[in-house]
């Protein structure tokens, strides 16, 4: 017999035993005996002998065939709260801990008041030394009391006589330690095997993958496909980022193979979000009918055991969601794209062996209450979908998951400025965190309990993901944290919504009926959604009338579409246009079903139009996605782009479209557009950048459709905690903005937390935060007189200080060049004899790129080659050359156009037929550069940002990011080339013109420098970026220079002098000094 019939059988007799009259019948005896031994025992080690004996015997007699044992820990040393010597408890069985006293020692309430704290100790230490929630008796032999410890909190029952169901529930607590604890952490190690991460989890998906790329069934291809496109990847996604190459890469060592077309990626991650919803769905059902009958419905010892297609059929009822709204919770499965695999074209035999290994894994969990009545509620699943789906594909989504004391701090800081009956909203809400930090907030200060808790929580916290697995996730979660608060089979919809919260639902009026105009884009053709907004304004009635509709779909039925649509809006709404909107939208999805391609639009309509229909709250927190504009499906950036202009978000590079904003700002905009009420407010995590790129000056005007405008009224800077979304080291803060109006001018209260030494915070959810960090208090103000960014101050003082001297200068930068791929581009003098005129070079290697091109030596035409200088070449006053060299094949008669092919082979034979040999390569990097250069004539090696400044004869060039520095270069000898003019890579930022479109001359270019390199600017510029980033043109003002204003000629004498002094610290401070003085002198 293998062991999983064993564990079967075992399990089986186990059962059996327990159920029967004789077991309850021994027990009620046992407990007799107990009593009367106790009543007349001397001293407490008697009592605990006597229920030892009884206890040892019953186990022996009856569960001994069954490998159950009663083997307790005599006198446990543990490390207790109040006592740095070690306590000891007088019994303990792995969780379960059991203190005997006399009878004489718990006669009064005083009393047992003393031998519950001391059991109390036992207990937590106990639950800190394993991690779970420990069980405690206290008893005298002749009555007890039950407690529990579970996150730092206490459950304690009263006391009771001794009986047969007291030892029951003892013997039961002995039995299920034997097994495992349903919890987050043992979910992962036996899902995922960690860190192998070979365990059921991977292989279901590795199962599913073989399916879809082997034997695809169109229904699972569109499914897939539609997928796709709720959830913004397309063929067309060919980005180049970074973030993109590493998703990539991360589930290749996934699956443990190559994908060489983006279609394969897709599936990839389609079949590792089904498996992963497989479990999810499968552990919901176990809990949803634990909560409702106290047992497992599914008997995973029976079902693992099942013939295949039985097993398919029960997972495709499961799947339907039917089998839930059956048992009263109406919307925790909707039959969504991750069902796709229950079809029986689909299915086979080594995914059933696949289901029957997560049976028996989860057979091996104990039939207890995830969540009790003293449990904090918790991001059940939150490390499971860490775990299973990489972390480089949840970051190219976007996806940072937050920590739950960050959420609980965030969430803490907001409720200080709100009313207690507060309703919040989460429109990001990933797998739950928010969710289950609020749900905490509300079940800490409500004095209802039961199912008027219930009520309140699902009224007042509510939540929408875009992702649908995450959706899924966040609804299961906050399933299990309620539902230890159901007590009748009434129905339940949990607040948690499939939708896109930067792209809602639209209100517009038609025949002077409001109306919610909505497109859902599909394969096939869009779904042009044009509904009353009374249809969904009882989105409970709403919700099950759609799941009707789900029914006459498959039916073909029109009609019954129809007036199931038209039953749900209000009389006076149904006009003649209002009609026809309705049965349009009637024949669209019947029409779909038509073409076998239907199935999941019915709810993500429900679920769409819900959205729209929410109402408004007092919070709306959470942490949106943080991706990047350039990172967006260039189908999504389509989509959403006309919104982000008419909202007026975007700022900055015209040609780029906005380039650098993140697709948070537009969410944050629209999320306070839709749902914030008068008073509310938003806390949302968000990119640190926000406060000072120019890409933001739009969004930071947080201007509403109707011109009102909301405002940023507190931060709280997260830079020095200690990356809580490591690997992750993006700055962040958080974003309090309300509707009052604040004077930016004198500074807004900004709060930074700094991570004390030694407190470590990497992967811990609960901490406390006023323990584990230091804070400061600072402002973050705008100075500049016309622009909004902001700028971190001590004082209000510091503030009007920078005031003085922000400003536009008169003198404009110039981006460096972007030269890749680098190891294309960029080479290094080599020590070889070369022919005249011509230069040896070898191509730099980097081995963090992409590309894989060879080292090898080449012979270029000098002429037309430059050194190069790098952003970190350059120091105060000191450019350290760095041994680069780049062709550049330009001339100065035509500085935007490179110099053409059929010109280049006969000037410079040996540079074009380098460019012609790597033409494949280079042509892929030119996208980006063709959109900037904007010359269609342009060869495929054409340069971006290169012009008539790129001949300058002097130059003031200074780093665009990290470091602030600045220095003054002109022609120099190279060694290799006589006296050549640099070029500068794209940290090197480069002033080399005037006000008036003419060259700045020696002089001037070293007042400018001057100026650049002071205390006050270095500082002003440091504080008003987040270091990843200077402004090409600087926030400073820069007088133009003026050769008969002695103070002018003396900041440039002074420069000069620090040129020569550079590496002198004491000296160079004494001029920065000197500088700085007459520099405020002229403003």
């Amino acid at each position: 017999m293998g062991r999983k019939q064993l564990q079967k059988l075992r399990k089986q007799q186990y059962l059996h035993i327990i159920k029967s009259c004789e077991y309850k019948n021994e027990l009620d005896e046992m407990a007799k005996r107990i009593v009367n031994l106790s009543k007349a025992a001397p001293n407490e080690a008697t009592i605990e002998s006597n229920f030892d004996c009884e206890l040892f015997a019953f186990f022996r007699n009856t569960f001994g065939e069954l490998g159950f044992e009663y083997n307790p820990i005599k006198e446990k040393s543990l490390n207790t709260a109040r006592n740095v010597l070690n306590g000891r408890a007088d019994t303990a069985i792995a969780s379960l801990i059991i203190e005997f006293k006399q009878p004489s020692t718990l006669n009064n309430e005083k009393q047992r008041k003393k031998a519950i704290n001391q059991i109390k100790d036992y207990m937590k230490a106990t639950s800190l030394e394993s991690g779970e929630t420990c069980q405690g008796f206290v008893t005298d032999g002749v009555s007890g009391c039950f407690l529990q410890f579970s996150d730092d909190d206490y459950e304690i029952e009263k006391f009771y006589k001794i009986t047969g169901e007291t030892l029951d529930r003892i013997i039961q607590c002995i039995v299920q330690v034997k097994l495992l604890a349903l919890n987050a952490k043992n979910l992962v190690d036996s899902i995922c095997n960690t860190p192998s991460n070979n365990g059921i989890g991977f292989k279901i998906a590795h199962s599913l993958l073989d399916i879809v790329t082997n034997n695809i069934h169109p229904k699972t291809e569109m499914l897939y496909d539609e997928w796709r496109q709720l959830f913004n990847l397309a063929h067309d996604d060919i980005s180049k980022q970074q973030a993109i190459i590493d998703r990539r890469k991360s589930l290749e060592i996934c699956f443990g193979k190559k994908f060489t077309a983006i279609d394969d990626e897709y599936k990839a991650l389609f079949c590792l979000q089904t498996a992963y919803a497989i479990i999810v769905k499968t552990i919901a059902f176990k809990v949803l009918s634990q909560a409702r009958y106290n047992t497992s419905l599914i008997n995973f010892y029976d079902s693992m055991d099942m013939e295949s297609e039985a097993m398919r059929m029960q997972l495709s009822d499961l799947e339907d969601g039917a089998i839930f709204i059956q048992y009263g919770i109406t919307n925790l499965l909707e039959g969504d794209f991750f069902s796709w695999y229950t079809n029986d074209r689909q299915w086979n035999s080594t995914l059933a062996d696949n289901i029957s290994e997560l049976y028996e894994i989860l057979s091996r969990y104990a039939d207890t209450a995830v969540i009790t009545s003293l449990s904090k509620s918790q991001d059940f699943f939150k490390e499971l979908y860490q775990t299973m789906i990489p972390g480089a594909v949840r970051h190219s989504l976007g996806e940072f998951y937050t920590k739950k004391w960050l959420a609980d701090s965030v969430v803490e800081e907001a409720l200080v400025d709100v009313d207690d009956n507060w309703k919040a909203l989460d429109p990001c809400c990933g797998s739950g965190t928010f969710l289950t930090v609020l749900i905490d907030k509300i079940i800490k200060t409500s004095q209802k309990r039961g199912e008027e808790l219930l009520d309140e929580i699902i009224s007042r916290v509510k939540g929408i993901d875009l992702n649908p697995i995450a959706a899924l996730t966040a609804r299961v979660n906050y399933f299990i944290n309620v539902a230890n608060y159901i007590d009748s089979n009434k129905q339940l919809e949990i607040p948690v919504y499939l939708g896109d919260s930067s792209y809602v639902p639209k209100e517009v009026l038609v025949d002077g009926v409001r109306c919610l105009q909505y497109t859902i884009t599909t394969i096939k053709k869009p779904i042009d959604i044009l509904v009353p907004e009374s249809m969904v304004e009882n989105t409970s009635l709403f919700s099950s009338s759609m799941n009707n509709v789900e029914t006459h779909i498959k039916n073909l039925d029109t009609d019954s579409v129809y007036n199931t649509f038209i039953s749900l809006v209000a009389p006076e709404d149904l006009t003649e246009t209002t009609r026809a909107n309705l049965k349009d939208l009637a024949e669209q999805l019947v029409a779909l079903e038509s073409r076998k391609w239907n199935g999941v639009w019915a709810r993500i309509i429900t679920n769409f139009l819900t959205t729209a229909n929410l109402g408004k709250f007092d919070i709306i927190v959470g942490n949106p996605p943080w991706v990047d504009w350039k990172s967006l499906p260039s189908g999504y950036r389509d989509k959403i782009k006309s919104l982000c202009i008419s909202r007026n978000l975007f700022s900055g590079d015209v040609v780029t479209g906005g380039i650098n904003l993140n697709i948070c700002a537009l969410i944050t905009n629209v999320a306070a557009q839709n749902w914030l009420s008068d008073k509310g407010i938003i806390a949302f995590l968000m990119p640190e950048p926000l406060v000072f790129q120019q890409s933001y000056e739009g969004f930071r005007n947080l201007y509403m459709n109707d011109d009102e405008r909301l405002f940023f009224y507190k931060f709280v800077n997260w830079n020095k905690a200690g990356h809580p979304f490591s690997p992750v080291t993006q700055k962040f803060l958080t974003y309090y903005i309300g509707h009052n109006e604040v004077d930016y001018s004198r500074g807004v209260s900004t709060i930074s937390y700094v991570k004390k030494v030694r407190n470590n915070i990497d992967d811990i959810e609960v901490l406390d935060v006023e323990c584990t960090f230091e804070k400061e208090n600072n402002l973050l103000a705008t100075c500049h007189p016309e622009k909004n960014f902001f700028t971190y101050v001590d004082s209000e003082e510091t503030a009007n200080k920078y005031r003085k001297m922000s400003g536009e200068s008169v003198y404009i930068g110039r981006e460096g060049i972007e030269f890749y791929p680098q190891e294309l581009m960029v080479f290094t003098v080599a020590d070889v004899e070369t022919p005249k005129g011509l230069t040896a070079l070898t191509n730099i290697q980097n081995k963090k790129s992409k590309y894989r091109v060879p080292s090898r030596t080449v012979l270029l035409e000098t002429k037309y080659l430059h050194p190069m200088i790098k952003g970190k070449d350059i120091t105060p006053f000191h450019v350290e050359c760095s041994n680069y060299v780049v062709p550049f094949p330009y001339e100065k008669k035509n500085p935007q156009i490179p110099i053409a092919r059929k010109r280049l082979s006969g000037i410079a034979p040996n540079l074009a037929k380098y460019y012609q040999s790597n033409k494949k390569l280079l042509v892929e990097q030119t996208g980006y550069n063709d959109r900037i250069i904007g010359k269609k004539e342009a060869e495929f090696y054409a340069l971006a940002r290169v012009g008539a400044y790129s001949y300058a004869p002097h130059y003031v060039t200074f780093r665009d990011n990290t470091k602030w520095a600045a220095a003054v270069v002109s022609e120099f000898d190279t060694g290799w080339g006589g006296e050549k003019r640099p070029v500068f890579q794209n940290h090197a930022v480069s002033i080399c013109e005037n006000g008036d479109g003419g060259f700045i001359t020696l002089d001037e270019a070293h007042y400018i420098c001057g100026i650049m390199n002071t205390e006050i600017v270095a500082k002003y510029m440091m504080t008003s970026s987040d270091s990843r980033s200077f402004p090409i043109r600087p926030r400073v003002k820069i007088p133009k220079y003026d050769a008969a204003n002695i103070v002018h000629k003396r900041i440039s004498e002074l420069s000069k002098e620090a040129h020569k002094k550079y590496n002198n610290e004491d000296q160079i401070k004494e001029i920065i000094s000197e500088i700085e003085e007459l520099y405020l002198s002229i403003l």
